[in-house]
């Protein structure tokens, strides 16, 4: 997205890292509109949803991006389609061999938006989940565990939105789905880095932190897990 002074395509500046990655588009209006017409969307796919698609990715920045994403957010036009013509795009600037940097941009906002529409989508439980580890990120040590420990006991016997028995699976599920996440994304690393004719000290360190940001989240949830399987739930005969 977008083209320097001198008409050529610009550099993105930063690395395909998911929801961290402030990475600058380099897919620009012109070859935006070939790649739609280009692709041939899935019959379920709404018009207006290829449409919207084209609408993000034909931005100067990742900054226009996310613009025209809470755009999108407040229009209430997230959805299923949306990420179906996302992704259906995606697939023929692959097929086509286009630009690495082109198709990492395209990936990023496919990515972003399936971020949103899983928070849209989150379970009670994964809402949980968050609330108890901004805890733990607010105040590390036995304290936090502590106060944590106590919310999961009040929560396990109440019983309506999970029990103990049901939360341990599904937060085994949520560590596997960050896993998952995580091998994306050192896929994407490698992708940008054959995409760069070499790394800035400043790129090496964004890639380094969004590590950093991730190897703390996994470690977070799997403490929750631990947590829960200390916690001493009272029964009530």
């Amino acid at each position: 997205m977008g083209r320097g002074k001198n008409g050529s395509k610009r550099k993105s500046s930063k690395p395909a890292n998911g929801q961290e990655s402030k990475s600058g588009a380099d897919l620009d209006v012109e070859r935006a509109e070939q790649l739609l017409g280009a692709t041939a969307m899935p019959a379920d796919v709404n018009p207006n949803d290829a449409a919207v698609f084209y609408q993000i990715i034909s931005s100067a920045s990742w900054e226009e991006v996310e613009g025209k994403i809470q755009q999108v957010l407040e229009l209430g036009l997230l959805s299923e389609g949306l990420l179906l013509a996302g992704f259906s795009i995606l697939d023929k600037a692959q097929a086509l061999n286009e630009d690495p940097r082109t198709v990492i941009s395209v990936s990023n906002v496919c990515k972003r938006l399936t971020a949103l529409l899983q928070e849209m989508k989150a379970s009670p439980v994964l809402r949980l989940v968050d609330e108890w580890t901004k805890v733990l990120e607010a105040d590390s040590g036995s304290h936090a565990e502590g106060a944590v420990k106590d919310k999961m006991k009040l929560v396990f016997e109440d019983g309506r939105v999970c029990t103990k028995e049901s939360f341990e699976p599904e937060i085994k599920a949520i560590l596997q789905m960050m896993e998952d996440q995580n091998i994306q994304f050192e896929d994407s690393v490698r992708v940008f880095e054959l995409s760069q004719e070499s790394m800035s000290i400043r790129q090496k360190a964004e890639i380094e932190e969004s590590r950093r940001q991730r190897t703390q989240a996994v470690q977070n949830v799997t403490l929750l897990k631990d947590l829960a399987v200390a916690c001493v739930v009272d029964t009530v005969e």
